[in-house]
């Protein structure tokens, strides 16, 4: 379990709600894609502890840690895999130095004396699986076939020479098992030579003999079997406390990265920038006791798998180093990551803080602006209407301008023009005091648009004279 998860969880919890940031991503991982094994990978069945060799896309067993020396595997390049059950297993085998072609049945071999025997099985060549002599030589002869359709049974010997059963009391009284008997065709059967019957030739010792060895061989594979599947739960068990502080160590290394944004981002933040180094020194902390003891547990990886196939377990004096030091750091990682929880929901507590701060300020600031764009707009339109105003006076203006002009250049008795010029000048002169009243608005105006601006902007409040004013207006602000 990713021990870290919990802190971003934490983490998450704050920032969604707010919608401000985005804290943390989460990685997928990639399927498993099927594995193509090259000639010769050697392979262990972690539900079985066997050893295969691979050839031609099939397995081979290595029956024991004989044949595997013999062949002069190394134990170190064996991968172990979960479960090797959909890997086809090979039924047809040769060594590298002999053409001859075995079958394997019933952990027996038997040769197939002819390519017409093997092709009347309809057999494949390329089925056929390349092996040490060590590993064909560890399969003993098939000491018993039958005809299929027949009741005969006969011993073989030396894969050419074959002896009839008489009776069903001489293969009890010779020790024989009818689970060992192998149907094999006519064409087969009758490759072999038909030697004397049993019951007239001497006890087969051999066939004893090689299956009390094949016992024995037996018995001590079971050991190590049993031995090698101990082994393995062990090294499953420690490789999954090495995964969990592999990932601790890294997680805690992303974490630290995180932080460091949040922080940069949040410059002004005394307390994140406080609880934030607390927190990068506790995760450096916690990475560098989680690579100690990540160390630990491969070197126990590497000394539990090197005595996988030795049928003994390492005793505790390979460990009494180790053992003192993992318990010490694996105090320290305990108080580590208790330690790192804490700090996180403190720097968490530190940011939901900041976050709100700044949800607060971004719905002030979108209310001034919202404030200001509306008396912005309402002072615009005001404007265009004063433009308007301005227009008409001054056309006004000048109009009366030039009556008076006009008036004065007249010829006739004075006392008329000067009646006239009484009448003219007063109106010329309001036209102009309005002109200037409509002026000094419109420059009011553009001067208070530059304040609301930047009221806008940087939160600058306006004065009362310029509340009043634009209360003047009708403008509410």
């Amino acid at each position: 379990m990713n021990i870290l998860h919990r802190f971003k969880k934490i983490i998450l919890a704050v920032s969604m709600p707010l919608a401000i940031v985005v804290w943390l991503m989460s990685a997928g991982l990639m399927a498993p894609t099927a594995l193509a094994y090259t000639d010769g990978t050697l392979l262990k069945d972690a539900s079985t502890s066997n050893i295969y060799v691979m050839n031609n896309g099939m397995k081979v067993w290595v029956r024991s840690a004989a044949v595997f020396d013999g062949c002069g595997y190394d134990w170190t390049k064996v991968k172990t895999v979960s479960d090797l059950s959909s890997t086809p297993i090979a039924d047809l085998i040769k060594s590298t130095a002999n053409p001859n072609v075995y079958r394997l049945e019933k952990n027996f071999k038997r040769k197939l004396a002819s390519i017409e025997i093997f092709q009347s099985y309809s057999l494949d060549w390329n089925r056929v699986g390349v092996v040490c002599q060590n590993v064909l030589d560890s399969y003993s002869v098939a000491p018993l076939v039958q005809q299929a359709g027949s009741a005969d049974i006969y011993w073989v010997q030396t894969d050419v020479l074959r002896h009839k059963m008489p009776s069903w009391q001489s293969f009890v009284d010779h020790g024989f098992n009818m689970a060992d008997v192998i149907t094999v065709n006519l064409m087969e059967m009758s490759s072999y030579s038909e030697g004397v019957a049993v019951d007239t030739t001497p006890e087969p010792s051999s066939y004893v003999a090689q299956n009390t060895a094949s016992q024995q061989e037996a018995q001590r594979l079971a050991i190590i079997i049993g031995v090698d599947k101990e082994l393995s739960k062990t090294i499953s068990e420690i490789k999954q406390r090495a995964d969990t502080f592999s990932q601790v160590k890294n997680d805690a290394n992303d974490f630290i990265s995180t932080v460091r944004n949040k922080m940069n981002k949040y410059q002004s933040s005394l307390s994140m920038q406080q609880s934030g180094q607390r927190l990068i020194d506790e995760l450096n902390n916690l990475a560098f006791i989680s690579g100690k003891l990540l160390d630990i547990e491969n070197a126990r990886i590497g000394t539990f798998t090197s005595f996988l196939g030795l049928g003994n377990v390492p005793s505790a004096n390979n460990f009494s180093t180790s053992t003192a030091q993992y318990e010490n750091y694996r105090n320290q990682y305990d108080l580590s990551i208790a330690k790192t929880e804490s700090l996180t929901e403190t720097f968490v507590a530190s940011e939901k803080t900041v976050l709100e701060e700044t949800e607060r300020q971004l719905t002030e600031d979108l209310e001034r602006m919202t404030r200001a764009t509306q008396a912005l707009s309402q002072l615009n339109n005001i404007l265009q209407g004063i433009n308007s105003q301005l227009a008409i006076l001054d056309s006004q203006i000048k109009a009366k301008a030039a009556e008076i002009e006009n008036e004065k250049n007249r010829s006739g008795p004075m006392e008329l023009i000067e009646a006239r010029l009484a009448q003219l000048i007063p109106v010329y002169n309001s036209l102009v005091n309005q002109w200037n009243s409509f002026l000094g608005t419109k420059q009011k105006i553009a001067a208070l648009t530059y304040r609301i601006d930047d009221y806008a902007k940087y939160g600058t409040l306006l004065s009362a004279e310029d509340r009043a004013f634009l209360s003047s207006l009708g403008i509410s602000f």
